[in-house]
């Protein structure tokens, strides 16, 4: 016999209660995740992290002829150029790494991922000559950073900067920044699944606790 005073079973759970905000960058899809309904504002300061992005893809992308460092890689050999700040501190983050890593990450790898058709996302295979040519234009000794004036130059023609492998993960960093800032502290934000910065807890979907 069914009891028709039994209490109707509550609606599944939902898997899924996030807030997703997303726009294309730096050759891949940024995207901000938060809690559904936690901050108001999340929407509108999402808008504003990813118009920063944006910005940064502005000075800092190679593939951009106006961009700070297509700048620097073009005429960096013959004069100090002045930069943007957020430049600058990447060219330092940059040196820092170099330093750190014992030179195994060097941001003036430009002529070796030409050489390899990176540049140009056509992978080739170089020859031995075009190796050691691209090679005598690679060191992160050849890149003059002047703190005070704001400004870099390369000390070597031909030496080229590629902030691959950094210009992705400054980017979220700055970002997380800014949504600090604006007092959100739980987040996820990632650039195209290979880097990625999260802070704070996923409330769980009934409770909404963490």
């Amino acid at each position: 016999m069914v009891d028709a005073e039994r209490e109707t079973p509550p609606p599944p759970i939902p898997e899924r209660l996030l807030l997703s905000v997303a726009r294309r960058a730096m050759a891949c899809e940024f995207e901000l995740l938060f809690n559904q309904f936690q901050y108001p504002a999340a929407a509108d300061v999402a808008h504003e992290v990813l118009d920063l992005i944006e910005g940064l893809e502005g000075k800092l992308s190679v593939y951009k002829p106006r961009s700070d460092l297509s700048q620097l890689n073009r005429w960096g050999g013959k004069r100090l150029l002045p930069l943007s700040p957020d430049t600058l501190r990447l060219l330092q983050l940059a040196r820092d790494l170099h330093r750190l890593t014992g030179g195994a990450f060097d941001v003036t790898a430009g002529a070796l991922s030409e050489v390899w058709g990176f540049a140009r996302r056509q992978g080739k295979m170089p020859s031995e000559a075009e190796l050691a040519t691209a090679l005598q234009t690679v060191g992160t000794q050849y890149l003059q950073l002047d703190e005070a004036a704001g400004a870099a130059g390369l000390q070597r023609e031909g030496v080229k900067v590629n902030p691959g492998g950094v210009g992705k993960g400054y980017a979220l960093d700055r970002a997380a920044g800014r949504l600090v800032a604006a007092e959100i502290n739980d987040f996820l934000i990632h650039g195209g699944l290979s880097s990625v910065v999260a802070r704070g807890d996923r409330q769980h979907p009934e409770t909404g606790g963490g």
